[in-house]
């Protein structure tokens, strides 16, 4: 099934990968080799988490249960993993040095899936935007697992980040437009 979202480690020496069959999945280069020599074809597996089976979903039939991830983010502070899903659902994944992944729910918010996600862990947000008819970008902190404030855009969104110092967001839309939005001021700019 197909790979949907696809960011490299805090540490830069693996990928993290998010994928239709509701798995996401930790890669990095076997124990020994030089970083040196390491490429992307020499990436070994050494976390999974399933998301339907973390979220309670139950599989129908033998089928896969549909919950996947969409959008991924890493806080390169913590090394925590925000998982934007197509069941509206952000969740963040805490994976310790024996390979542990612990989790925790941010929100079930948006209508629809959640098509794009950054982390600000210097201000302890995310920010998610939506496709479909949900047509919001939303401002979720981290600390009170609480939305902040919502946008509405002028068309679904596909893509979101955040402005190093936080202050401003860009959202991609389905309409090939961008739109931004002042969190200053909480204003969408021209």
């Amino acid at each position: 099934q197909a790979v949907t979202a696809v960011l490299p480690t805090a540490d830069g020496n693996g990928l993290i990968t998010g994928g239709q069959d509701g798995r996401v999945l930790w890669w990095a280069q076997p124990a020994g080799l030089p970083m040196q020599r390491a490429k992307v074809d020499t990436l070994e597996l050494k976390t999974e988490v399933n998301l339907p089976k973390v979220l309670g979903v139950k599989e129908k039939d033998g089928a896969s249960a549909g919950v996947y991830a969409v959008a991924l983010s890493l806080s390169v502070l913590s090394g925590v993993i925000a998982v934007g899903t197509n069941t509206n659902v952000i969740l963040l994944l805490d994976r310790s040095p024996d390979n542990r992944v612990s989790h925790r729910i941010v929100t079930q918010g948006h209508s629809g899936r959640v098509a794009g996600l950054a982390a600000d862990p210097a201000h302890h947000c995310i920010v998610s935007c939506a496709g479909g008819d949900d047509k919001t970008c939303r401002l979720w902190c981290l600390r009170r697992h609480a939305q902040i404030a919502s946008f509405p855009l002028s068309s679904s969104g596909s893509a979101v980040d955040i402005s190093e110092d936080g202050t401003t967001v860009a959202v991609g839309l389905h309409n090939g437009k961008l739109d931004v939005i002042d969190l200053e001021s909480n204003s969408m700019q021209p």
